[in-house]
């Protein structure tokens, strides 16, 4: 397989909120096409943070067009094997701050040696191991929305749910009561503070949510205090996931080290791809950790392909998330379409390559900008 270029599509997408279409802040994905001599296609994306600057989208769009993707051109594979050691070798050479838009270089790749095998990309991961996956459900806002949204999920039957923790304990133990009178006891309920947590502050608050049963706590310290993280995971209160602290295979083998968390939050963008997501659900496993399959914000389907992929065929993976703007996307630019129906399992994906296509006449309309690489 010999490389012939890349076009990089900025897309913005619409989401349907209420019952209406809106262009919500962030709502921003990067799709990356590469071709091959044949004329054959592969498909990626690089997602764009929500809420993002456009700085930001600017970072991720110039380290595609001027980093990444020249140091694949013109390059031939002839397999799988090749394809993660040419990408191992490079994401070692990148900053962590460009993991997410390698991602999307990267499925692309995947993705086109899948159609040119007539493969599924996720044998990188390995074989099939489960042949669904159940997606929890996530909770958010104050009273009133966490009101609607847990009646809403108690109605589908699933089987866990993220709720967005605040900072103050207050206002934490009231959305806890809410959450476990409707979903009930059976649902595993794991709180998510995003880090506003000092060390102490994380200890007071779960030693007070004990009555609530939570099955984890994500990442109840900023990313950046490992101690802190190692502290909360010694006292044995919650089962402590690792998420934001999780990116680089250093990172996952200093974290499992220093056993300063239960589980690692894996996020196909976050880590880089599938290859990098691969060594870090090893690293967990040799080391006794559990997982989970994080989410972007907002998702066009690539990613959500490659986060099926890795939950069905990656061995152990307790939880998964689906981002929370996909079931929201006024119209799908996959086919298969990824929004899933929580009230049912999504089943394994079987197709070439990512398992999905894009439809190229629906993407066109949200294409922002194009710019070609060879």
């Amino acid at each position: 397989m010999k490389l012939e270029g890349f076009d990089i599509f900025v897309i913005d997408v619409p989401w349907r909120a209420d019952g209406r279409d809106t262009s919500l802040p962030g709502s921003r994905s990067i799709l990356i096409r590469v071709r091959d001599e044949t004329g054959l296609y592969g498909w990626g994306e690089s997602p764009v943070s929500a809420g993002a600057s456009p700085a930001m989208l600017d970072q991720a769009r110039d380290a595609l067009r001027e980093a990444i993707l020249p140091a694949f051109a013109a390059r031939e594979f002839g397999s799988f094997d090749a394809v993660a050691d040419a990408a191992g070798a490079l994401l070692e050479e990148l900053p962590a701050s460009a993991y997410p838009a390698f991602c999307g270089a990267e499925l692309a790749l995947l993705d086109l040696m899948g159609h040119r095998l007539r493969r599924s990309s996720g044998d990188v991961l390995g074989r099939p191991r489960q042949p669904v996956i159940h997606y929890g459900g996530l909770l958010a806002g104050d009273d009133a929305a966490v009101t609607r949204q847990a009646a809403a999920l108690r109605r589908t039957g699933i089987r866990d749910a993220k709720l967005i923790a605040a900072g103050d304990l207050a206002t934490n133990l009231s959305l806890l009561d809410i959450t476990r009178e409707l979903l009930g006891e059976a649902v595993e309920i794991r709180v998510a503070p995003g880090g506003c947590w000092d060390a102490e502050e994380a200890l007071d608050q779960l030693a007070a949510m004990a009555p609530f049963r939570l099955a984890g706590v994500e990442q109840p310290v900023p990313v950046a205090d490992v101690d802190g993280l190692a502290a909360v995971t010694a006292a044995g209160i919650v089962p402590v996931i690792a998420t934001g602290a999780v990116v680089t295979a250093e990172d996952a083998k200093n974290l499992a080290a220093r056993k300063a968390c239960d589980m690692f939050s894996i996020s196909i963008s976050r880590c880089g791809g599938l290859i990098n997501a691969a060594r870090i659900h090893r690293i967990a496993r040799d080391a006794g950790l559990g997982c989970q399959l994080g989410a972007d914000a907002a998702e066009a389907g690539l990613l959500a392909a490659a986060g099926r992929l890795f939950a069905t065929r990656a061995e152990g993976v307790r939880w998964c998330e689906i981002a929370p703007g996909l079931p929201r996307l006024a119209d799908s630019i996959t086919e298969p379409p990824l929004v899933p129906d929580l009230a049912e399992p999504a089943r394994a994906l079987r197709g070439y390559g990512l398992g999905v296509r894009i439809l190229e006449s629906k993407m066109e309309q949200y294409v922002s900008q194009r710019i070609s690489v060879s």
